[in-house]
């Protein structure tokens, strides 16, 4: 029988999350042998003349080589942000954010269905995928007032939904009308992507446990680690200790608030994609670190 895993065996280490970051700006240099210095100082066998191996051999100095892989490496992880438009009530606000998240080539913008078709009209072509934040950020509407805003938010556009999980059914251990109501989402989303979301930072790691095998037993293949209403479940704790009872196939999205660009690379070293409060300052935050 496993033993019961606390919050706190899911520690890590401000080293750890440093050696990402320090990976991510700059990858390979945690391979690097002492005699690389002595190899690359040697005169080209090829020519004297030549001082720039890369511009003869691709076109392209070593210089603009680097730019281009760092621009390629922030593009792909933009790529894994949902960007956090849920609490947006102006129209120039949420303009000027679709803009932003075209411009940083964000994986997908996570808004309230009221704003899909806006979303929807605003990203036509861009391959950001529109996340519809279905009874956000609570979940504790009946059941069949979220069955009815997953069927209407399709309707309208979204590609995936999100849907958090009632803190009340967590709490009060209602997993049987957990598994229950969310068999049921899995079924009327027909075979589109639902993804749970878990008020973890304030669930024990026994209630952890519980929901996320119960959720997985109802065909939920995809959990968000907090909404952030909260103010909690941002931290690599969190989604360490999610995704230690996760089945095969599934994935986990970590919240963050964060603007830090070497908290981010932290916590997406063990999430599949980030749930982003401030996704455009992160973003940019990110490429002036790898100055590209």
């Amino acid at each position: 029988e496993k033993d019961e895993v606390r919050s706190d065996d899911f520690s890590y280490s401000s080293k750890n999350n440093a050696n990402a970051y320090e990976e991510f700006k700059n990858p390979g240099n945690g391979n690097k042998n002492k005699n690389d210095d002595e190899t690359f100082s040697q005169e080209p066998l090829f020519g004297n003349d030549t001082t720039d191996k890369a511009s003869v051999i691709f076109g392209q100095s070593e210089d603009e080589m680097r730019r281009e892989f760092k621009a390629f490496k922030a593009a792909k992880l933009f790529k894994k942000f949902d960007c956090d438009l849920t609490d947006i009530v102006s129209p120039e606000v949420l303009d000027q954010k679709l803009i932003e998240a075209k411009n940083y080539g964000f994986g997908g913008v996570v808004i309230t269905p009221q704003k899909i078709k806006i979303a929807k009209e605003k990203l036509a072509g861009t391959g950001i995928e529109i996340v519809a934040a279905v009874c956000f950020p609570l979940g504790e509407e009946a059941f069949g007032v979220k069955k009815y805003a997953i069927k209407k938010a399709f309707e309208k556009g979204a590609d995936r939904v999100y849907v958090p999980v009632g803190i009340s059914t967590v709490k009060f251990n209602a997993t049987d009308v957990m598994k229950r109501e969310f068999k049921k989402i899995i079924r009327a989303a027909k075979k589109r992507k639902v993804s749970a979301v878990l008020e973890s930072g304030i669930m024990t790691s026994a209630e952890i446990e519980k929901a996320v095998k119960v959720l997985n037993a109802a065909g939920v293949r995809s959990f968000v680690s907090s909404s952030g209403f909260f103010g909690s479940g941002e931290s690599v704790a969190a989604v360490k200790s999610i995704r230690y009872y996760l089945a095969g196939g599934s994935e986990i999205c970590g919240f963050t608030a964060s603007r830090r660009s070497d908290e981010a690379v932290g916590l997406m070293s063990v999430a599949d994609r980030l749930f982003v409060k401030n996704a455009a300052e992160l973003a940019a935050d990110i490429k002036a670190n790898l100055k590209y």
